[in-house]
């Protein structure tokens, strides 16, 4: 039979008078006292005897454990706190070099640029034209007049795959906007025969457009033919005639010259 206490801390020897006298707990809970030798009785434990029992040492345990708990909450918290403003530091000290780097690399690549510009205007300008804003040039096989570049095709094709092949050229179909780039047509293209441009029939009203969007000055330019949908626009010389866009013929493209 268990020596026990009731509250299930270990239990200790009862002695009013007699040193064989001890109580004892039966199974039912009832105190029994009994007479005679004690049998290899437990030693009382210093500090109430109760560090033997399961539930003191469960709640030592429970203790011991909270305050491991605690403690490493608080380091891992004191440690985030750390590597935060470390981190913190790290990273402005990072940007501030990476927006230093960008502005030395910006810096360099102007000044490479510049210097690579000037290699190509000695090169390729002619000495009175690198004084002041410098020479334009044109692409290789382009024709240059002024400001433009213009480029004549050999073969020939209906109106809309000539437009398409300009814009792959990064160009344009042809734009007559003065008298002045009428002549120069007219020199780009001299004995060539017809040759599509810019310009064809727009709209229900059948308004003659360029492709930039503007209307045709009837009263500047004059086309031979009717303006009937459909209808696109050759020009020979400084006739320019109505033509079904079907139709196919040579092609002439234009763009900016570049600036150096």
């Amino acid at each position: 039979m268990p020596w026990r206490r009731a509250g299930g801390c270990p239990a200790w020897w009862l002695q009013p008078s007699s040193p064989w006298l001890w109580a004892m707990e039966d199974e039912e809970g009832y105190t029994v006292l009994k007479f005679g030798a004690k049998r290899s009785a437990p030693r009382r434990q210093q500090g109430g005897g109760m560090a033997g029992s399961p539930r003191c040492q469960n709640l030592v345990a429970s203790a011991g454990w909270a305050l491991s708990t605690g403690l490493a909450i608080a380091v891992i918290t004191l440690g985030l706190r750390v590597w935060q403003l470390h981190g913190s530091e790290q990273c402005y000290a990072t940007l501030n070099a990476s927006a230093t780097d960008a502005e030395n690399w910006e810096n360099g690549c102007r000044g490479c640029l510049e210097r690579f510009r000037l290699q190509l205007k000695t090169a390729l300008c002619n000495a009175p034209e690198m004084d002041g804003r410098g020479c334009r040039l044109c692409p290789r096989d382009w024709l240059q007049h002024g400001n433009w570049c213009y480029w004549v095709s050999h073969e020939s094709q209906d109106w809309q795959r000539s437009r398409d092949d300009c814009a792959q050229k990064g160009s344009a179909l042809f734009i007559i906007r003065n008298r002045e780039q009428m002549q120069v047509l007219q020199d780009v293209t001299q004995g060539r025969g017809y040759v599509w441009i810019g310009l064809a029939v727009t709209g229900a009203k059948g308004t003659w457009t360029w492709l930039d969007g503007s209307v045709l000055d009837t009263k500047q330019f004059r086309v031979l033919g009717s303006a009937t949908s459909g209808s696109c626009a050759l020009i020979k010389d400084s006739q320019i005639r109505s033509e079904g866009c079907n139709a196919e013929s040579r092609w002439v493209c234009e763009k900016d010259a570049v600036a150096l």
